[in-house]
């Protein structure tokens, strides 16, 4: 916010302004930039003016609060940018034959990026993501918004894990579960027999804790049942009784919604019809 800026961290645009003009590779042959001719400060041979001063604050907050900033934060950003010159003249001074290459292959990449970003932005007009997209998108990823299948289920299991002596008996009890159709009583009756175990119902709506029962889950057909499993010594025998659909928000709740997810796939396409057409005038030779 204006004001109250403190210290000033130095982005990648700051730092090639900090670089100079020699650093770029580029130099300026109509000085008509506004503020360019306002200098503000040099350090050693290098000017900076309030154009590089305006550009730094655009760069660092966006250029409506880059044009904001009172002349107190103006100040200190320039201080920045001295500091920035001065060590970025230091290390220029110290570069040998290599590490200068290296740092024109870097300075030319991003000045590659920058020509790419002003291009695209001109030459590209991505189409707007229509109501029948939308609608296509939220039919085809209901689980997306909210609609999520519900599971319902029945197990019979142990409140503790079981002794060896107690595995037995219980493994040849639970056998046959398809030929019992009220797993519930099915269950009061083994526990007649003095057999350690409990019925339970339940869902998956907020889901399953237990990864191999809900591995089980997963895997079965309404009406089937599992397979006699042990984990942690503990047994699990499951049958899937139902199978639900919760209802998805409202379309009209999460078009904006689509709609975000959607536009960088719009711009994708327009992007590659740009493309298409830059590289038709273009001869290019891979070797």
């Amino acid at each position: 916010m204006p004001g109250e800026m403190g210290s000033v961290s130095i982005s990648k645009a700051t730092l090639i302004v900090g670089l100079g003009v020699t650093a770029l590779g580029c130099h300026r042959d109509k000085p008509n930039l506004p503020g360019d001719t306002v200098v503000l400060a040099q350090v050693n041979s290098s000017q900076i003016t309030q154009y590089d001063v305006d550009l730094a604050a655009r760069s660092l907050l966006g250029k409506a609060s880059g044009d904001a900033l009172d002349a107190q934060a103006k100040r200190k950003l320039l201080e920045s940018m001295v500091q920035a010159r001065a060590i970025a003249q230091k290390r220029e001074a110290e570069l040998n034959s290599n590490q200068r290459a290296q740092l024109d292959k870097q300075v030319a990449a991003y000045r590659e990026e920058l020509l790419v970003k002003q291009y695209l932005s001109k030459h590209t007009k991505p189409k707007p993501v229509s109501a029948e997209i939308v609608a296509r998108y939220y039919e085809q990823n209901p689980e997306r918004f909210g609609a999520e299948k519900v599971r319902a289920y029945e197990l019979i299991t142990s409140p503790r894990e079981l002794t060896d002596a107690e595995r037995t008996p219980l493994m040849a009890a639970l056998r046959d579960p398809a030929a019992h159709k009220d797993w519930s009583s099915w269950c009061a009756e083994l526990q007649k027999k003095r057999m350690a175990l409990v019925y339970e119902r339940g869902t998956t709506q907020h889901g399953v804790a237990q990864p191999t029962l809900r591995q089980l889950i997963a895997q079965l057909d309404v009406g089937a049942s599992s397979r006699l499993t042990f984990v942690d010594g503990r047994p699990y025998l499951v049958r899937v009784t139902e199978e639900t659909r919760s209802p998805a928000k409202p379309l009209a709740a999460v078009s904006s919604e689509i709609r975000e997810t959607l536009m960088p796939m719009q711009v994708k396409q327009s992007v590659e019809a740009a493309s298409a057409v830059v590289m038709k005038d273009a001869r290019v030779v891979y070797r």
